[in-house]
């Protein structure tokens, strides 16, 4: 069975090692600059690079990785459906609420496999959580809340595609790592998020670019261009999942002293669950009286082969019904314009569509 990637950035790297495990042979890549697809291509050993889609033509690659920003999706998505391909995109989906549900919509008719990167519901331990949850171990659910907390972005930081409204869309926090933890916070109750308050904040709007590093404006690094990000530095999200539980995370990328840390508890009546990427073989259960620890031995490169595994399994089976999909995709899409809304009404409560 063979694949094409598009794009060429960390996380197609990351597919390429997970894909490569599996036995996937990786026949092209495109990136939109022709020297970047062929200094990938030499890198991994794939044989044909390109600046064109078209390339993934080729009636042997039955599947597309698309690991290009956010606002590319969409219509990647669609130039690949056309070919027939099986699709497998980074998160988010799509940017916009009617591109997400119009694409959803053709898959109605449309006989391929397709899903959405969220590798993080492949921990073992997220998925045992599921289970004791399913199972009813933890009663009726009241509370859900976490964080999602990284230094990426601190200044002075470099500027990239994600400072691009064009590329990126309107949002960064929320939708590049808050996806994620909505996913998971979905994902894991089995419950819509149905209701949402939210405040995204940019901290330093007005930055000054210089050799390719942003600085803030007020800093005495020289002279260069000067930026307006509107995109947020950090989100505070409260919501309400449709049977009632309250849930909220925090979301920052300009967090001092954390590489990639997502956590999330979830309490009931009879327990509470409470998972943390930072240790992320260890589950544990909590009740009134005593507690429970389970211990795994995946890791995150493995979330990404074990979601893939199941992917190709799906074509080779022809299961449509493969999990994340489009649908799921599709959910995200929704909550993160309803985040937005609800911040540019000062927090005001959204209804989720």
């Amino acid at each position: 069975m063979k694949a094409g990637i598009l794009g060429t950035g960390e996380v197609a790297r990351i597919h390429v090692k997970a894909l490569r495990r599996l036995g996937i042979e990786i026949a092209a890549v495109v990136n939109h600059h022709p020297g970047r697809a062929e200094a990938f291509a030499r890198e991994y050993d794939i044989p044909v690079f390109s600046d064109d889609i078209g390339v993934f033509g080729d009636p042997q690659i039955l599947a597309v990785h698309i690991c290009t920003p956010p606002m590319t999706h969409g219509p990647m998505i669609l130039a690949l459906m056309e070919m027939g391909k099986h699709i497998l995109t980074e998160k988010p989906f799509t940017v916009t609420d009617e591109e997400a549900a119009a694409i959803h919509r053709l898959t109605r008719e449309y006989p391929g496999v397709y899903a959405v990167n969220f590798n993080l519901r492949f921990y073992q331990a997220v998925r045992e959580a599921r289970a004791f949850i399913k199972a009813g171990d933890l009663g009726p659910l009241r509370l859900v809340h976490g964080v999602y907390l990284q230094s990426f972005h601190i200044l002075p930081a470099p500027y990239g595609w994600r400072y691009e409204p064009d590329l990126a869309g309107p949002m960064r926090a929320v939708t590049e790592i808050g996806s994620h933890w909505l996913d998971l916070a979905q994902h894991l109750t089995g419950e819509r998020i149905v209701k949402v308050s939210a405040r995204l904040k940019s901290f330093n709007p007005l930055r000054t670019l210089k050799e390719g590093v942003m600085f803030p404006e007020d800093a005495d690094h020289g002279e260069g261009p000067s930026l307006h990000v509107t995109s947020e530095d950090a989100a505070v999200l409260q919501m309400i999942f449709e049977k009632g539980a309250l849930g909220s995370v925090v979301l920052s990328e300009v967090s001092h002293g954390h590489d990639n840390d997502l956590a999330m508890e979830i309490t009931g009546d009879k327990g509470t669950l409470s998972w943390d990427s930072r240790k992320p073989q260890r589950l544990r259960l909590a009740r009134r009286d005593a507690g429970e620890a389970f211990t795994f031995t995946d890791d995150f490169q493995s979330t990404f082969e074990t979601h893939f595994k199941g992917f190709y399994e799906a074509i080779s089976m022809g299961d449509q019904n493969f999990v994340p999909g489009f649908r799921e995709g599709l959910s995200i899409t929704r909550l993160a314009n309803a985040l937005l809304r609800s911040s540019e009404a000062e927090g005001e409560w959204v209804d989720v569509q």
